[in-house]
């Protein structure tokens, strides 16, 4: 099968997933995709692959609706050949963002952060993302998976949740690189239910690892 007959197939498929303004939600995604720069939504209606007027950027962003599922899986079944692989186990990275938001004081469920002790506070929204990783040397990543951080949840629940998914995409042996934020108990449990993933990550010094004892037969040693 050749690249145009594959990409074309890519595109009937993420059409599929699109229940509702398909159309427009398609030709948006293309002129996002193309677009160097994204200035507003505006500019955005002014891509020559977005065939419609301005009003049908805010339409499809309020009406429009996706199987975020199905979707997911089309992402994963059109993975290139090319990605990273290392001793037959796919790499894939987990890690959360930032969308600062420090003037929208009306809008709901903002985060207050900061990246370091004295750095400057940080008010908006956090993402959690696993992108599946590119070649070597190169910048290319594959998002596999994003979710909203509200304030009542932790990064680490959250990416627990999604490599839980992740999990159940297929029975192919993957392992997931994470920092050091993720070496608590939330995300490392959920290590002990999956059956495909493991995970390579930086730990704290201070951090100590320790596992329930066996239970005791009640006999002791001399």
């Amino acid at each position: 099968m050749n690249t145009i007959t594959i990409i074309n197939q890519f595109r009937q498929e993420v059409y599929q997933s699109l229940e509702q303004r398909a159309d427009a939600g398609l030709d948006l995604i293309d002129a996002l995709t193309s677009a160097p720069v994204v200035e507003s939504p505006v500019a955005i209606s002014e891509s020559p692959l977005f065939r419609r007027g301005f009003s049908s950027v805010y339409d499809f962003l309020k009406h429009g609706l996706m199987n975020k599922a199905q979707l997911q899986r089309v992402l994963y079944r059109y993975q290139p050949d090319e990605m990273e692989c290392i001793a037959g186990y796919e790499v894939y990275a987990v890690d959360c963002t930032e969308d600062e938001h420090a003037e929208a004081s009306t809008l709901p469920d903002r985060h207050q952060t900061r990246k370091g002790r004295f750095a400057p506070k940080l008010i908006g929204h956090r993402y959690s993302w696993i992108a599946r990783l590119g070649q070597w040397g190169t910048s290319w990543c594959l998002p596999q998976d994003v979710e909203r951080i509200s304030t009542d949840t932790t990064d680490s629940k959250v990416a627990a949740e999604q490599v839980k998914k992740l999990d159940q995409k297929s029975d192919r042996p993957k392992v997931v690189v994470a920092d050091s934020l993720y070496g608590n108990y939330h995300f490392l449990s959920v290590l002990m239910v999956v059956t495909t993933i493991f995970a390579l990550m930086h730990l704290r010094s201070n951090r100590v690892l320790y596992e329930e004892p066996s239970p005791h037969d009640g006999t002791f040693s001399t």
